[in-house]
């Protein structure tokens, strides 16, 4: 019996999930074994802007750039005019909504600007302290324009190999 799932697909979604695999995996060397740093934050855009079509990940990585630099820029801006506080946390929020919503109009991925603001500000609002928040937000927004970068690469290496026969 079977399960009714078409087997394109199945081997279709094994390939997927070794190109997002490959991709946490690149990340992981790379960052952690190489520079000793937390790849979390690689991995999870590694694996947002996987797509099983190299120009759907490459309209998906373009668009998280944009909105992750939007959400570094108003983030650092927010610490260095109002510091480390709930209050300027939810004011660089509410910013960065507005201007992505009315600016920049990329359906779906404009709430990676806002998740930016919040991985950027709220170490420094939990430690009650600006110290380091500035590097470590550039540093994370690294880590994230690198991830998806590593899943471009990835589809776009895929494609070529499947469009080979």
């Amino acid at each position: 019996m079977t399960s009714g799932v078409p087997f394109y697909r199945k081997i279709s979604g094994i390939h997927y999930a070794a190109r997002i695999v490959i991709g946490c995996m690149l990340c992981w060397i790379v960052l952690q074994r190489l520079y000793e740093i937390d790849p979390i934050w690689a991995m999870i855009s590694a694996v947002v802007v996987s797509e099983p079509e190299y120009q759907s990940a490459l309209n998906t990585f373009k668009s998280r750039v944009l909105n992750t630099l939007i959400g570094c820029a108003v983030a650092l801006l927010f610490l260095i005019l109002f510091g480390p506080h709930v209050w300027s946390v939810m004011l660089a929020v509410a910013t960065v909504v507005l201007i992505c919503a009315n600016f920049v109009r990329v359906p779906g991925s404009w709430k990676i600007a806002p998740i930016t603001v919040l991985i950027i500000m709220t170490p420094g609002v939990l430690a009650h302290s600006t110290a380091g928040d500035i590097g470590l937000g550039l540093r994370r927004t690294g880590q994230v324009l690198f991830g998806g970068f590593v899943a471009v690469v990835i589809a776009y290496l895929a494609s070529k190999f499947s469009s080979e026969k």
